[in-house]
């Protein structure tokens, strides 16, 4: 017995390396399978994505009757649809299309946009839920669906769900890796902060405003935000206020009222002086002088620029309001920039 057992080992051997090569390539025939299922099926839209894109809707129903399983014309449809406000008609071609695509990913998340538009959010977050979260396309798609729910959202003035739909579309959007994109998603996630804040000072709510004013921050710092802040502040604490307000002066001076920021300014000054606070003093005096030096280089005060020769001109079918400007400033009036309000009497 132990004198055969030598000569059977080989053929042993042999025959569990055979198996597992065998293993091995049908592993590797199965994966390739998929990878060439996978892309016949994307292929599949693309190639009829390009063909219906520029198609009427009679040239897409020619294409439906020859190929009634053809849903990328159906979407097509449902979009034509959508665009000329037949809601009811383009909910139809969506519903069919996914029906007849096996709920494919692509049409799931077009379907989903429709509904975040027209304000079907349950059902829009459903189907965002249907798509995979592997692959960047499909975390994209999710992204664009909850950012279509957050701008719906926000236009209805539901400021507090707007936020709540833009953190997630937010969360997708960091591993798209597309930045222009994840920028797009910081700017109106922020944004629907800032009128959050808006709503809750209206309703007096000044705590939870301040807060929602920092969350804006913290996601992304806009002068918006930050003098927001400095006028919440501006009664209980000049100091913060002059922070907050000096942050938005120095990225976007315009948003900023000159005699707001030059009365506080005034006002650490002064309380400095009669606290006998001279570190604070001399600190809020610089300021203030660098502050009133700037304004004086950026804004235009009463008589700077006046409007002269003003006049109505008419030709054949128009009328022309044309006027010339006197210049009293040291700037050229080309460098100079305007924003013109015309009021018009309409008893004319």
């Amino acid at each position: 017995m132990n004198k055969k057992f030598p000569k059977i080992m080989p053929f042993i051997i042999t025959a569990l390396v055979s198996a597992v090569v065998i293993f091995a390539v049908c592993m590797v025939v199965e994966l390739i399978m998929m990878f060439k299922c996978e892309n016949i099926t994307t292929n599949k839209e693309l190639n009829t994505s390009h063909l219906v894109e520029f198609a009427t809707i009679e040239q897409l129903e020619k294409i439906l009757r020859r190929e009634p399983d053809n849903y990328m014309a159906m979407v097509k449809i449902a979009e034509i649809n959508e665009e000329l406000g037949r809601y009811t008609d383009a909910n139809i071609f969506y519903q069919n299309a996914i029906n007849k695509s096996n709920r494919s990913q692509y049409i799931v998340y077009r379907y989903a946009l429709f509904c975040a538009k027209r304000k079907f959010y349950a059902v829009s977050s459903v189907l965002a839920s249907e798509i995979s979260n592997k692959g960047k396309k499909n975390l994209k798609y999710k992204a664009e669906i909850y950012e279509a729910i957050g701008d719906t959202m926000l236009e209805e003035g539901q400021y507090s769900a707007a936020v709540s739909a833009y953190q997630v579309a937010y969360k997708y959007a960091k591993n798209v890796k597309d930045d222009k994109y994840y920028s797009n998603i910081k700017r109106k996630y922020s944004f629907a902060y800032i009128k959050l804040a808006d709503s809750q000072i209206e309703e007096n709510k000044l705590d939870e405003a301040i807060a929602s004013l920092k969350n804006s921050v913290k996601i992304l710092e806009t002068p918006i935000a930050f003098y927001k802040l400095a006028l919440i502040n501006i009664d209980s604490d000049k100091i913060k206020a002059q922070k907050y307000m000096e942050r938005a002066f120095e990225e976007e001076p315009y948003i900023v009222n000159p005699y707001i920021y030059n009365s506080l300014l005034n006002d650490l000054v002064e309380h400095a002086r009669v606290t006998n606070n001279n570190a604070s003093l001399n600190y809020y005096s610089v300021k203030y002088e660098r502050f009133k030096k700037t304004v004086k280089d950026i804004y235009l005060y009463k008589n700077d620029v006046i409007v002269t020769n003003s006049r109505i001109e008419k030709d054949k079918e128009n009328y022309y309001l044309n006027f010339d400007f006197e210049n009293n400033t040291k700037e050229k009036i080309e460098q100079l920039y305007f924003v013109v309000d015309i009021f018009l009497n309409t008893k004319w």
